[in-house]
């Protein structure tokens, strides 16, 4: 990942597995979802803002992977609503693992493409911290106050700043989207490994209604 004022060298390690962290979670709620296994479902790493709550796995996958990939290589480009959004929830989704000590999970998320020692939880909670301060993004979103401080993300509470009609737009346009893109296993390149890679693309391939071709 490509390190400048957007990903220093201090948080790269940490912002790498909070996606990785996301699209595990998020895999497995895909999973479950398609064993009809509800009592193993999970609920998406997006689910941390409200107002995205519901939406489809797959596109929260295609989600991440997207901007994954704009991160990586486009890093001088501003982050959309949406890419704020997931950079938001990735690394909640990473705190939360390190709350409830999912060891399993952070253990396979630090295994990735390019290994990082198991992290103990001291480790994640003071790069966690790194990262709410350093946002890869004006601190002008939707889920985020002026000051910094992280918010529960309910884009329906009065207390927070005014999400503009478009933004709006754009959020409920990708909870009502059911297919990915075309790009989703592309993008996925530096953060998935080949295994999960091509657990991705079988699926994909037995469920081609979900491809946007």
């Amino acid at each position: 990942m490509t390190a400048n004022s957007t990903l220093t060298m201090i948080s790269r390690d940490a912002w790498y597995l909070a996606f990785r962290a996301a699209f595990l979670t998020t895999f497995e709620q895909l999973s479950a979802e398609r064993d009809g296994d509800d009592a193993a479902a999970t609920a998406g790493f997006l689910d941390h803002i409200p107002l995205l709550s519901g939406c489809a796995a797959q596109v929260q996958i295609d989600c991440l992977l997207k901007t994954w990939h704009q991160l990586c290589h486009h890093p001088s480009r501003p982050l959309r609503p949406i890419e704020q959004c997931v950079c938001y929830c990735a690394v909640n989704e990473l705190a939360r693992l390190g709350q409830i000590e999912n060891r399993r999970l952070l253990a396979v998320a630090a295994a990735g493409p390019t290994p990082l020692k198991n992290p103990d939880y001291l480790w994640l909670a003071s790069k966690i911290r790194a990262l709410q301060v350093t946002w890869p993004f004006r601190v002008r979103t939707p889920n985020v106050m002026d000051d910094g401080r992280l918010l529960n993300a309910d884009l329906d509470d009065p207390h927070h700043q005014p999400v503009s009609a478009e933004t709006r737009r754009v959020l409920l346009d990708t909870v009502g989207a059911w297919q990915v893109s075309a790009e989703i296993l592309s993008n996925s390149e530096g953060l998935l490994c080949r295994d999960e890679v091509r657990t991705l693309g079988v699926f994909l391939q037995k469920n081609p209604r979900l491809m946007n071709l």
